[in-house]
């Protein structure tokens, strides 16, 4: 920049070097507050309060637009946007915080933790192998947080056999499968509250077919084919899916098991 008034641009902003005049309360360059004076509690709970509705904003807006028009909030992130909506792996991990801040609340298992509980309940028959088992399942609930991120890379994996002929890359299908997978956890929540219906197996029916139906609505938009193709696609990549990840979680719980003997 040529002929710079020194009175006018007095300083620089701090986050991104950016020459700033004294009067401006906002970089032009980066956005940032600019700090007036000596650091006060109304300019601490101020940023706070502008990241929170931000960020609020820019989720919600996430949200209601992958809930009812999926394709153009994957195609816009594909094709270079990226000021409208979270970043993929962003909004994925926003919505696992949220589902575990509702199931802290509710006292709730994770969803496929009481799904595995249940199983070794009903399977066993004899006492101690029964609490053995339990007890590897409650040894991997404590690393549900990293088994829940491992479904990403399986599911878009399986995403790119089934939907291999829309030609995207696995890294494409990972960002479809990222939005997708943290919106079908936010659908699980409500499983939360069927969970309270006296027949329990209704509820997970429920859940698993609301799911089920908003997967296929959305493969059925993004990757453009034909009802019954996209139809049966969905349900080889909904079944193979949920086989590869028990398989994987089981797995990991009979090693745990061996190990705690």
């Amino acid at each position: 920049m040529k002929n710079i008034n020194p009175i006018m641009f007095s300083k620089t902003c701090l986050n991104c070097q950016s020459e700033l005049s004294n009067d401006t309360n906002y970089c032009p360059n980066c956005g940032a507050r600019q700090l007036k004076g000596t650091l006060s509690t109304k300019e601490v709970f101020t940023e706070l309060f502008d990241v929170i509705l931000i960020w609020n904003k820019d989720f919600f807006l996430t949200f209601f637009h992958i809930l009812i028009s999926p394709q153009k909030v994957i195609i816009y992130y594909i094709k270079g946007g990226r000021n409208r909506y979270l970043n993929p792996l962003l909004y994925l991990l926003f919505c696992y915080f949220l589902y575990l801040l509702i199931a802290s609340l509710l006292n709730k298992d994770l969803f496929f933790m009481s799904a595995m509980k249940g199983g070794v309940t009903g399977w066993n028959s004899v006492d101690e192998t029964e609490s053995l088992n339990l007890d590897s399942i409650i040894a991997l609930n404590r690393y549900s947080k990293i088994l829940y991120f491992l479904m990403l890379p399986i599911i878009a994996f399986l995403s790119s056999i089934f939907f291999r002929s829309s030609k995207l890359t696995f890294a494409e299908h990972l960002i479809i499968n990222a939005y997708l997978l943290g919106q079908i956890t936010l659908l699980g929540i409500i499983g939360f509250f069927l969970s309270y219906l006296p027949d329990k197996s209704i509820g997970l029916f429920v859940l698993f077919s609301i799911s089920s139906i908003y997967m296929f609505f959305c493969q059925f938009q993004i990757f453009n084919n034909k009802a019954l193709k996209s139809f049966l696609k969905s349900l080889g990549y909904i079944v193979f899916s949920i086989i590869l990840i028990s398989i994987l979680y089981m797995l990991i719980a009979f090693f745990i098991a061996y190990l705690i003997k």
